[in-house]
């Protein structure tokens, strides 16, 4: 009889019922033991809803119960890396909620500490399940030749009651930044991905309505990917998206690609209809999508010795991106700041703006401008 993997789910909150739902959905290769929460009405809760037997309040305890293979972590941001360290110490595989860790210095711990131990450790990032963004991978991205330029556009806005919600949201210590490693990191992972991980980045950001955090609630910056090709990317939790929403574009040699719309044009015309089809196909066929997807590859990882969809590094690579803006534009968001302040109209509050439709303005148009530009260089106009 093939063995069944029990698990243990660390953090209660919304992630936390994802991930147990997504593992009921494989009760022939799993069975969830117990969940974790320092907060014991809520893992109490959590225990009744799914039927559970026993919780804990403590996570050593936890990693104590010879039941539980596999770990899964949903829990605030700081706790991802130490968490994900002792489990494998402990001998157990590890699934951990986005962004993998705070740094690249904690993923690289993580990744040690891992194969240090021969167990699995996987990062959520739904989007590559998607089965659109594999068949634009697989099959789409190799005929567009070389890649001249890229482009990621994308918005998340976020209001003060959302940061004063939980504590350690807005905080370096405990969120390691802003909008970008929180909201903008899905699709940061997934631009990343279809590029093949990245070499290096820089850029810059600020925060320039949201006064009771620490973090960046805006930021743009350039990306040498290991493709060989280069991208640029903004971003920001100020505002909705404008009427054209967000943007993923690939230029390449021979076509282009617009992620989010699914709308792609080659030279070939008769190989874009061919593609065409092939990707309604992948879409019919596709089972499981998102965390239901992930926890199948995950269980089936283990089971058959092989490396996960989304590795340790694989993961770590839109920290890269993270990483790379926020330190080299730390001695610029003063200036940055200013630079907004001194040229353009801005909502007095945060909720004034987005009760008044507010969609960032000429700000934002000329920031787009910025980073729609094939330009191998990225243009600071507030050091200029």
């Amino acid at each position: 009889m093939a063995k069944k993997y029990g698990v243990g789910i660390v953090g209660c909150g919304w992630p936390g019922v994802e991930h147990a739902k997504a593992y009921k959905e494989f009760s022939d290769d799993c069975s969830l033991i117990a969940f974790c929460d320092v907060v014991e009405e809520r893992v109490k809760t959590r225990t009744e809803e799914f039927g559970l037997e026993c919780y804990f309040t403590d996570f050593y305890k936890l990693l104590a119960d010879d039941r539980v293979d596999i770990v899964s972590i949903c829990t605030p941001h700081h706790l991802h890396a130490p968490m994900a360290i002792e489990a494998a110490g402990a001998d157990k595989h590890v699934l951990v909620e986005k962004p993998m860790a705070l740094n690249v210095g904690e993923a690289n711990r993580m990744i040690q500490a891992a194969e240090a131990t021969g167990v699995t450790l996987s990062v959520i990032f739904g989007r590559r399940f998607a089965p659109e963004n594999r068949f634009f991978k697989e099959r789409v991205i190799p005929e567009l030749g070389e890649i001249k330029f890229s482009y990621l556009v994308d918005f998340h806005y976020r209001s003060t009651t959302y940061y004063d919600s939980a504590g350690w949201r807005g905080t370096w210590k405990r969120e390691g930044g802003g909008v970008f490693i929180n909201q903008a990191i899905h699709t940061w992972d997934l631009y990343q991905w279809l590029h093949g991980g990245v070499v290096e980045a820089y850029g810059y950001w600020t925060n320039i309505l949201h006064p009771t955090i620490e973090v960046e609630d805006i930021g743009y910056g350039i990306i040498q990917f290991s493709d060989g090709s280069f991208g640029k990317i903004f971003t920001t939790s100020c505002c909705g998206a404008p009427e054209n929403g967000g943007e993923l574009r690939i230029i390449g040699e021979k076509g282009e690609l617009e992620v989010f719309s699914g709308n792609f044009a080659l030279k070939d015309k008769s190989l874009e209809d061919e593609l065409k089809e092939g990707l309604e196909k992948a879409k019919e066929n596709t089972l499981y999508t998102g965390f239901p997807a992930q926890v199948q590859d995950l269980l089936h990882s283990i089971k058959e010795g092989r490396e996960p969809f989304i590795t340790g590094e694989s993961a770590k690579q839109s920290l890269k991106i993270v990483d790379g803006i926020h330190w080299s534009g730390w001695n610029y968001q003063e200036d940055f700041k200013k630079w907004v302040f001194m040229n353009y109209d801005l909502p007095k509050t945060l909720e004034e703006g987005h009760k008044e439709g507010w969609k960032g303005g000429k700000l934002i148009q000329d920031l787009l401008e910025i980073v729609r530009s094939p330009d191998k260089r990225l243009r600071a106009p507030f050091l200029e």
